[in-house]
């Protein structure tokens, strides 16, 4: 079973946010209804203008100087949950502004101003209600700081939410595996089960390594997080300045901020390609709405593009993965010692980890254009060989898990070399065509 529900990964960021963000008074105010279950909430975001660039966002934000009250006026659309209690509103509180500079976040409390202006009809996710609302002069308060609203608050936001997606994807794809794995034990073909098939046993073990890769991937980076968080706590509670805690929280930071895009980007994609995979184990009667592997793939098809694309995922990865913000942890990884059985899997690994560096240094002396182009390259090998070191960390616990590193790294190992050879052959001529 798996949760179908966007809300409650939106509610959880929400409250953190308040939590994280937000005044004493507003804390004690809003959260314990939150804890109680009395209200629900809504990020809201996007508007009929201002998708992926969030910096165009055009709600106003206005302040009443005589009563010190702010009210929102705008348009939001495909706003998850938008139809709940509480919304934080991403709005233009600095007139003359056009760009992420001149944003604040706002709490309000939804009232008679607050107007719903449609419930899309969706492809998949009909358990939550996608709502396209408009303010007008609704009252609001500033959470936080003025201008902070984008760059610092929506931003903590939205990788919270990244890494929920992450986890809505991966979920989807196990009840997807599920369904696929209990319909190839039943059904019978050729007097034989059709998962008995090797063409068919062959794309029930490639579904599995993907899920369990997502799985060790998902755990590691918000192990990454939860370090940010606790180092962070640790500093503002230190009087003195200790620099060796500030180092691993710099450490931790440039981890989080590179991990967190690649898991929301390889998540989801995974969660599709597993999606996919289990329609076509299915046959027909998976095309059916009778089967739930129908639904699997209505309901996973979102999520690589809400909470932003793949596409740009790969965008917020790139500054780091071309700073070699990941290599500290491959070489953590290269100094383990995994024993005799899986000693030829790791010198595997560490060769494909040095064509990995080799491409990130070339690729960072291209032209930006010549770099935006191969990102995506350059992404996949980042994510597959993190993967396949942290299955290879795995695979020391059992037989089992020594098998699904093997299997993984082999399907993967061709797409991690072609890469690694377009970006050291990466040259302006795709972009002339």
């Amino acid at each position: 079973v798996y949760m179908d529900d966007p809300t409650v990964n939106k509610l959880q960021e929400i409250a953190a946010s308040i939590n994280e963000f937000g005044s004493d008074e507003m804390k004690a105010r809003v959260l314990p209804r939150f804890s109680r279950g009395e209200v629900a909430g809504a990020m809201v975001l996007t508007e009929p203008d201002a998708g992926s660039d969030l910096g165009s966002v055009q709600t106003r934000a206005t302040l009443d100087e005589a009563t010190g009250k702010w009210h929102l006026n705008g348009v939001k659309r495909f706003i998850t949950n938008g139809c709940a209690d509480i919304h934080l509103v991403l709005a233009r509180s600095e007139a003359g502004s056009n760009d992420a500079r001149g944003l604040s976040l706002f709490l309000i409390e939804r009232d008679e101003t607050v107007h719903i202006r449609r419930i899309e009809h969706k492809m998949g996710i009909h358990s939550s209600p996608t709502c396209e609302i408009q303010y007008n002069h609704t009252p609001a308060e500033l959470v936080g700081k003025r201008r902070y609203g984008l760059m610092r608050y929506a931003m903590a936001l939205m990788n919270g939410a990244r890494l929920a997606v992450g986890a809505q994807a991966l979920g989807i794809a196990e009840a997807a595996y599920r369904e696929a794995y209990r319909y190839a034990q039943e059904r019978q073909q050729f007097n034989r089960a059709i998962g008995d098939l090797p063409a068919v046993a062959r794309l029930l073990m490639s579904m599995r390594g993907e899920i369990e890769a997502t799985r060790a991937l998902l755990c590691a980076t918000g192990r990454w997080v939860d370090r940010l968080k606790a180092y962070e706590h640790l500093q503002a509670e230190s009087a003195t300045p200790d620099p060796a805690l500030r180092e691993k929280q710099k450490q931790a930071a440039n981890l989080a901020e590179v991990l967190t895009p690649l898991t929301k980007y390889y998540a989801t994609e995974m969660g599709n390609r597993v999606c996919y995979l289990a329609m076509q184990i299915h046959g027909g009667v998976g095309y059916m709405n009778e089967f739930n592997v129908e639904r699997h793939v209505r309901d996973v098809r979102v999520t690589n593009i809400y909470e932003g694309t793949s596409q740009l995922q790969i965008v917020a990865a790139m500054s780091k993965l071309l700073g070699h913000a990941i290599d500290p942890l491959f070489d953590e990884w290269a100094a383990i010692d995994y024993g005799p059985e899986l000693a030829s899997l790791k010198t595997q690994l560490v060769e494909t980890t040095e064509l990995f560096k080799r491409a990130t240094d070339a690729l960072k002396e291209k032209k930006r254009d010549v770099i935006d182009y191969y990102a995506s390259n350059l992404a996949d090998m980042a994510v597959y060989i993190t993967n396949t070191w942290l299955l290879l960390q795995d695979a020391r616990s059992s037989e089992r898990k020594h098998n699904l590193a093997q299997v993984y790294f082999a399907e993967h190992l061709p797409t991690i070399q072609a890469a690694g050879q377009t970006i050291l052959n990466a040259d302006s001529l795709p972009l002339q065509a």
